[in-house]
């Protein structure tokens, strides 16, 4: 089973150039609007995109050679072994949750770096420092592989600044500049205006953090801008007047890059679930208890990540579950895996990998 794990992604096995994300440099585009520039989002999404596909082929990587080494050294591995690559497994686990939730792997990335180090210790001392060909080969690849992990994560965080949340801190720059040029001296309408405009961006932020549909919450904000326009009136200073303009620039480019994120969403879960239908068609029905019981798991996931996202629930953890309940499957299969359903589940992780990257486009 590992070498079909293996086979899911070209490896990276050259540890010494590597110009992944450098051939794709990340650039925040800039939107022409009248007399002002506003960051879009997707001017970076290509730049993390290439990022999340690197970070899920080192964690592919990584699992294979755990699969291979474990597969190699069969029931000689001894005590310790064993239980270091049990150990390591479930670290690795934990880090590819922690991607996929957006939240910070440093501490369980460190975790898989004392379990690799802690494996190849015992393996040489069971081993008498000559283990086999092989298993000196995987470990050097685990080794290779936690570099390139540790790098790509690095790179992705730097990423982070250069997503939705860029285009909000204008909106709320905006309106601090428009309270400022205001001053006290306003009606109570416009303070009311303001209040309320407040209140329902602080939502539509608590949404984004949330993972929620937030579109409902915008156009609420939306709104609130056009009612605060009529409050303040025509007769407002030049400089008031731009601040507004250029608010209702912000919250337009944020509303149509809210909009294709979430039109992207949707139809990578569309994909998802085509390429789970294929795959259930393509292994048929003369599946073992364990095989088949995994693939209903993995179909059960699914159905609730489409069912939650079409609520406007947040899906972070349910794609977590899909992610893991994917790989339980491939653990599961045994005997010759026909090309066919080798590209079913290539097609199924490229598109998971797919959503995991939009998701990250929706973080603040």
């Amino acid at each position: 089973m590992f070498s079909l794990l293996r086979n899911l992604t070209t490896r990276r096995r050259n540890s010494v150039s590597r110009p992944r994300s450098l051939s794709f440099p990340a650039r925040v585009g800039m939107e022409q609007l009248e007399d002002r520039t506003t960051p879009s989002v997707f001017g970076g999404l290509h730049g993390q995109a290439h990022l999340m596909a690197d970070i899920q082929s080192d964690l592919t990587h990584m699992r294979a050679d755990i699969s291979a080494v474990t597969s190699v050294l069969g029931t000689n591995a001894g005590a310790s072994a064993s239980a270091d690559l049990t150990a390591l497994g479930a670290d690795l686990a934990k880090v590819s949750a922690d991607v996929t939730a957006g939240t910070s792997a440093t501490a369980d990335l460190s975790a898989v770096r004392a379990d690799l180090n802690r494996l190849t210790r015992d393996l040489a001392c069971a081993l008498h420092g000559r283990a086999n060909a092989m298993v000196h080969h995987e470990l050097a690849a685990l080794h290779r592989d936690i570099g390139d992990l540790t790098g790509d994560l690095a790179q992705l965080r730097a990423q982070a600044s250069k997503s939705i949340s860029s285009v909000l801190g204008s909106v709320q720059s905006d309106i601090t500049s428009l309270v400022n040029a205001l001053g006290t001296n306003v009606t109570p309408a416009v303070t009311n205006a303001l209040n309320t405009l407040t209140t329902d961006l602080s939502t539509f932020t608590s949404d984004l953090t949330s993972g929620v549909n937030a579109t409902s919450a915008l156009n609420k904000v939306i709104s609130d801008v056009s009612a605060l326009s009529s409050a303040i009136g025509a007769s407002a200073g030049s400089n008031v007047q731009q601040i507004l303009t250029g608010l209702q620039h912000d919250l337009t480019t944020l509303s149509n890059d809210l909009t294709r994120v979430e039109n992207t969403l949707n139809q990578a879960v569309t994909n998802v679930q085509n390429d789970l239908t294929r795959l259930t068609s393509l292994l048929g029905s003369n599946l073992s208890s364990t095989e088949s019981t995994a693939l209903g798991a993995l179909n059960t996931a699914v159905s609730t990540l489409a069912a939650d996202l079409a609520a406007g629930k947040s899906i972070t953890s349910d794609l977590g579950t899909v992610i893991q309940n994917e790989f339980a499957l491939l653990g599961t299969l045994t005997g010759q895996v026909t090309p066919s359903v080798q590209s079913a589940i290539l097609g199924l992780t490229g598109d998971l990998t797919g959503l995991a990257i939009d998701l990250t486009s929706l973080r603040i």
